[in-house]
C-alpha cells in the first residue's frame, strides 16, 4: 500500500503564534465567513475575541488580554478525503511542536466528533514542554463542504489552553456550512 504524502507549510505555526502582536479587529458576535474568497462556512467568536486574516488568507484569532492562547483557521487544499485528513493530522501537530521547540512531545490518538450543525471534526492533541512550561497543541479539522477541508490549530501553555477551553468549544460549535 502506498502512503500518500501531503504538504503542510512547516513555518505556519511560527507565523501564526509569533506574529500576532498587532491588534486584531474584533468580530465577536457576528458570523465570519471563511475563507474570504469563496466562503464555505461561518464561525462565531466569543465576546472579547479578535480576528484578522493573515497574508496567506488564514484567520488568526485571539482571546485578547495577556493570554498566550492563539489559534488560526486555515484551508487544507491538499486534503480531499477523511483518509487524507487522518494521514496529515499527526504531521501538522508535530510540525507545530517543532516550530514551538517543544520538548518531550507526545501525540495523542486521533478523535472524531460532530458539532450541533452536523459538521464532523477529526482532531489530535499533543503535549510537550517549552522551557519547563507544559504546552498543548491542538489540531481539529473538518469538511465544511464536500471535498473542502479546513483546520483550527492552536498551541499554547496548558494553563491558557484550559482557561480558553469553553471559548474554543463554543467556536467549534458555531461552525456552520454555507449551502
Amino acid at each position: 500500500m502506498q502512503t500518500k504524502t501531503l504538504r503542510f507549510p512547516s513555518a505556519l505555526f511560527l507565523s501564526v503564534c509569533f506574529s500576532l502582536a498587532a491588534a486584531l479587529p474584533s468580530h465577536a458576535g457576528e458570523p465570519i465567513k471563511f475563507p474570504t474568497k469563496d466562503p464555505a462556512f461561518t464561525v462565531e467568536l466569543p465576546a472579547g475575541w479578535t480576528s484578522k486574516p493573515d497574508k496567506d488568507g488564514n484567520l488568526d484569532c485571539s482571546p485578547g488580554g495577556d493570554s498566550a492562547f492563539f489559534m488560526t483557521i486555515l484551508a487544507l487544499p491538499d486534503v480531499h478525503t477523511t483518509a487524507d485528513l487522518k494521514v496529515i493530522l499527526p504531521t501538522v501537530a508535530k510540525s507545530m511542536a517543532d516550530g514551538a521547540k517543544l520538548k518531550d512531545f507526545e501525540l495523542g490518538d486521533i478523535d472524531s466528533d460532530k458539532n450541533g450543525n452536523d459538521i464532523a471534526f477529526t482532531g489530535i492533541r499533543g503535549d510537550g514542554k517549552v522551557e519547563g512550561v507544559d504546552f498543548v497543541v491542538l489540531v481539529h479539522a473538518f469538511e465544511a463542504q464536500k471535498g473542502k477541508f479546513f483546520a483550527i490549530m492552536t498551541a499554547a501553555p496548558e494553563k491558557d489552553d484550559s482557561y480558553n477551553e469553553k471559548d474554543y468549544d463554543a467556536i467549534t460549535a458555531s461552525i456552520e456550512a454555507i449551502k
